[in-house]
């Protein structure tokens, strides 16, 4: 069984910040107390090459046909907004005629809490390898989004990367790792996630020892996403010289990649026909969600709004503007088309139930 400790509570909850919730917290420095897995041992299995490489691809971990059907499941999804997108007919797949995305990113319109979505999160192979690697199958999931990048002009293949980590420069070893459930052919020119390899044993050392606390991009702790961190080519070029490289893992439908939340990361654009779909899955033991947080992570589920990739800490959920070329969009969605089956097992892992 994998090795887990107990670190200090890092984030604050903001009560004040959760939007229509109003949400408020008797203790503002409330925060789940995160666990640090141990990878300094030896596993035997997949969980070595997570260690020594930062990502790992596991093959199969849900059925090919099933994921190319999830795949059908999110086309389907862009169709019913009625922007006169046609997926038979590639002269539609353009931006005006799909919901807004964010670098392939979608991350708003109560995608997180579509049915193909809840499906996909509940699938056994995806459960048994977080299982595995915390070490209890009694986990909690994110509210997370998905990423549709379309080939053509959907996106700017020269636009700049947005190298970046999730995890705040101030935490310290691995408490969390991302995941992804991809639902289509992901070759060499396709888009996709490209990995920092290596990265995430020197993250420690380069935040505590060579940081110089002003270099990257870091937003503001107040808001939903304060634990991302954007690299600039200056910090690259140290974890160049210390012998780390760019990796872009080829996948097929189905594949889970997982990744720790040090590893630096980022996705690219198509450049050839295929389009790259993926639902992002991450979980956490219910066991690091504390009150106030599991409080918070009802009421999004009931309100069908969506976090960040952090499966037990909530600054805020994400926010239901949505803009459009520096307006707010007239087209977007608050709860999803289809319902998820609020199944046992979906309860528990939505933090509904108890285990």
């Amino acid at each position: 069984m994998t090795s887990i400790t107990q670190t200090q509570p890092t984030l604050k909850l903001q009560g004040d910040n959760v939007g229509s919730l109003n949400l408020k917290s008797d203790s503002q420095s409330a925060a789940a107390v995160p666990l640090t897995i141990n990878l300094n041992q030896h596993f035997g299995d997949w969980r070595d090459d997570l260690a020594r490489d930062g990502f790992v691809v596991l093959k199969g971990a849900v059925p090919k046909e099933k994921a190319l059907g999830y795949r059908q499941s999110f086309f389907d999804w862009i169709e019913k907004w009625g922007m006169g997108f046609d997926q038979k007919n590639r002269s539609t797949w353009i931006p005006e005629k799909v919901p807004v995305v964010r670098k392939g990113g979608m991350f708003h319109h109560s995608i997180g809490h579509e049915a193909f979505v809840w499906e996909v999160r509940q699938e056994q192979g995806v459960l048994d390898a977080f299982a595995k690697l915390w070490g209890t199958d009694e986990l909690l999931v994110s509210f997370d989004g998905a990423n549709l990048s379309l080939p053509g002009n959907m996106q700017d293949p020269n636009q700049p990367a947005w190298w970046h980590v999730d995890q705040d420069p101030e935490k310290r070893g691995c408490v969390c790792v991302q995941g992804l459930v991809n639902l289509n052919y992901n070759g060499p020119k396709d888009g996709g996630l490209r990995v920092l390899k290596n990265s995430h044993k020197l993250n420690d050392e380069y935040f505590t020892k060579v940081w110089n606390g002003t270099d990257g991009f870091r937003l503001p702790k107040d808001i939903q996403e304060s634990d991302f961190f954007g690299f600039t080519e200056s910090i690259l070029e140290w974890f160049y010289e210390n012998g780390c490289e760019w990796i872009k893992p080829e996948m097929e439908p189905g594949d889970l990649v997982l990744w720790d939340s040090r590893t630096a990361h980022y996705n690219v654009p198509p450049l050839g026909e295929v389009d790259r779909c993926a639902v992002y899955t991450c979980y956490a033991p219910a066991t690091t969600c504390i009150p106030e947080q599991l409080n918070i992570k009802q009421q999004l589920f009931k309100e069908r709004k969506m976090t960040t990739h952090w499966p037990c800490t909530f600054l805020s959920p994400k926010t239901s503007i949505v803009l459009r070329d520096g307006k707010q969009c007239p087209y977007t969605h608050y709860e999803p088309f289809n319902e998820p089956e609020q199944t046992d097992k979906l309860l528990k892992l939505a933090g509904v139930k108890p285990y």
